[in-house]
């Protein structure tokens, strides 16, 4: 299960629970919707209310920055655990993580 809102005014996007292969398709949909959809150079995907991440979660963030930079748009990512920063960088997307 998870959770997905919207700051629009700061261009953050909050994740909660867990992303996993029962909803990344979904939140990898919704991401690149939000990235098409925003104004801003900068986009922030805050994760710190998220309790768990897996491959296919790793994959939805892939996806979104794919989107973001498709866009040229900046995509950070925010807030994750140690646990999910750590899977980030060996998912080679340290760059990405401020």
């Amino acid at each position: 299960m998870h959770r997905l809102w919207v700051e629009p005014k700061s261009g953050t996007v909050t994740l909660a629970g867990a992303l996993d292969m029962a909803n990344a398709d979904v939140v990898a949909a919704a991401l690149c919707k939000l990235v098409e959809d925003h104004t801003e150079d900068l986009l922030v995907l805050d994760l710190g209310h998220l309790r768990f991440i897996d491959c296919s979660g790793v994959r939805a963030v892939v996806a979104a920055a794919d989107c973001a930079k498709s866009r040229s748009l900046t995509l950070h990512i925010r807030g994750a655990s140690a646990l999910a920063n750590r899977i980030l960088r060996l998912a080679d997307l340290d760059h990405l993580i401020v």
